[in-house]
């Protein structure tokens, strides 16, 4: 839905000259591109994209395992807790009246892959180590403020939910659940380097 911000916009952005529109629509584009990089499925989009064309065919079991991963956290962000998140420039706010348009976002951009990975997994390709997938969640992990790209309030559920007993519940509940994930993160690299160095 277009906002009178955005209609505004469109008519500043008319009245200027090429040069100028070409600066603003890139200095847009490098935003998006850097807002939406925050998000750990645009990252598995972009595998799945890669694993499409062909590039990354050999890493299938990686992104089965991430997909799943994108999928499962994709289900609790929308559905449990915090069921809202703002996504900057855009203005996206996914909750309240948006409601439905977040549950087709959802289905759309988290479950739709990897259905239809499943649907088109090669059984004859070789699984990799997984190695790739848990080096690549690590990375994001280690590069990205979850709490705050996804509307998490992990560091103190009963402050940021006051009186909400349900809310409190769920804050918990979720973030318990993102830590242990974490934390098997950690430990299948763990094993899955000390399984290298003895192979060798």
């Amino acid at each position: 839905m277009l906002t009178s911000q955005v209609i505004n916009f469109w008519n500043d952005v008319e009245s200027l000259e090429i040069t100028e529109k070409t600066s603003i629509f890139a200095r847009i584009l490098k935003n998006v591109t850097r807002v939406a990089f925050n998000y750990f499925t645009v990252w598995i989009l972009v595998f799945h994209l890669l694993y499409y064309i062909g590039i990354a065919k050999k890493y299938q079991a990686s992104l089965l395992l991430l997909s799943f991963v994108v999928a499962i956290n994709g289900f609790i962000l929308i559905y449990y807790y915090p069921k809202k998140f703002n996504i900057p420039y855009f203005n996206i706010d996914a909750s309240g009246g948006s409601v439905y348009n977040t549950y087709l976002a959802d289905f759309m951009l988290h479950q739709v892959p990897l259905i239809f990975l499943l649907m088109n997994y090669d059984n004859r390709i070789k699984n990799d180590s997984l190695i790739l997938g848990v080096v690549l969640a690590s990375i994001y992990i280690i590069t990205q403020n979850i709490n705050k790209v996804y509307n998490l309030q992990c560091s103190d559920c009963k402050k940021a939910h006051r009186d909400n007993v349900s809310f409190i519940k769920r804050c918990v509940i979720a973030c318990g659940f993102f830590n242990l994930e974490v934390i098997a993160l950690m430990i299948v690299l763990l094993i899955i380097l000390v399984k290298t160095l003895f192979e060798k």
